[in-house]
Formats: C-alpha cells, sequence, structure tokens
C-alpha cells in the first residue's frame, strides 16, 4: 500500500480524472477471484485433466469423482462470489451514501445527516460524519450570530460617532472633553 505515494510524490491523487479510481467493490471481486474462483477453476481442471488420462470411461466412478469436484469447485467458486458481493454491498451502499453526504456539505449543505446503520467501524465512520456536521453547522450558526452583532454594533458606533459630530457644533470643547473621558 506504500506504493501510491511513492508514484504520486509531487502529485494530488484524490480528484484526478486521469487516475483510475478502484473502488472497494472492484477490489473485493478481485479479491474473490484471486482467493476462490482462479484457484478452484485450476482445481477442478487439474482434476478433469489427470482423472481424463485415467481413462475415466474405464470406470464410471472415475467419472463421477470427476464431476463432483468440478460440481463442487463451481459451487464454491460460485458462493464465494456470492459472500463477496454481500459483503461488497454492506460495505459500498454506506460508504456510497457517506461520499454523497460528503459532496453535499462541501456544496454548502450543512444540514445534511447520513441515517447510521450499523455498529461496526463504517457505523462510527457515519456517527462521526453526523457529529462532524452538526459542529460545523453550530460553529457556523454561531459565527453569523457573533457577525450580526458586530453589525449591530459598528451601526451603534456609526450613530454614535454622527452625534458626536453633530455636537460638536454645538458643546463646548471641555464639555467635549468629558464627554471623550467617560
Amino acid at each position: 500500500w506504500k506504493v501510491w505515494p511513492v508514484i504520486f510524490v509531487n502529485r494530488i491523487v484524490v480528484g484526478d480524472p486521469s487516475i483510475w479510481r478502484v473502488g472497494l467493490l472492484h477490489r473485493l471481486i478481485m479479491f474473490w477471484a484471486t482467493i476462490s474462483f482462479f484457484p478452484l477453476s485450476v482445481l477442478a481442471l487439474i482434476a478433469y485433466v489427470r482423472l481424463e488420462a485415467i481413462a475415466a470411461a474405464a470406470d464410471p466412478s472415475h467419472a463421477r469423482v470427476m464431476y463432483a469436484i468440478i460440481l463442487i469447485g463451481f459451487s464454491a467458486a460460485l458462493g464465494g462470489a456470492c459472500l463477496a458481493w454481500v459483503l461488497a454491498r454492506t460495505m459500498v451502499d454506506p460508504l456510497r451514501r457517506l461520499e454523497q453526504a460528503m459532496a453535499d456539505v462541501q456544496a454548502g449543505d450543512l444540514d445534511v445527516r447520513v441515517a447510521v446503520g450499523s455498529h461496526d467501524e463504517i457505523g462510527a465512520l457515519e456517527l462521526g460524519f453526523n457529529e462532524m456536521t452538526e459542529r460545523i453547522a453550530r460553529g457556523y450558526q454561531a459565527l453569523e450570530t457573533k457577525n450580526r452583532e458586530l453589525a449591530q454594533a459598528l451601526d451603534k458606533l456609526a450613530y454614535l460617532e454622527a452625534v458626536k459630530r453633530g455636537l460638536g457644533r454645538f458643546v463646548p470643547d471641555t464639555v467635549r472633553r468629558l464627554i471623550e473621558e467617560n
């Protein structure tokens, strides 16, 4: 896994359309093919070739063994494919929802939340995302409140400055200095 940073030393990998993104579903399918489909296919092919060489036609039990091995290999590969698909769906779907919610937050929607669907690492990630967006939304709201208060204070200050300039025409300098000191 240390290969990507070495290959892309001075390049940002995330969001670059020229770099092929290998998703989790594709990685699980490649993993299934590597540990299940290819070895079982080779095993079934070897069994077929060896039993054919022994002349399976001469003994019907050899043919049954050969077909049983091929059937077991095919069934195991199919079962592995089903398990890989179910596993991929349980991992990929929540991550895609989280990725979409993240895109919504990047677009400025701070009210987006993700349904927490499990108590595993993905559920913890969803819960953390929800807490993070909640804190960001509260911080943004507090900042907006402070900005409004600051704008009101600046308006009051501008009004007081205008009053001070207006009073300057009518109030002597000594009284003006007393007002400025207090």
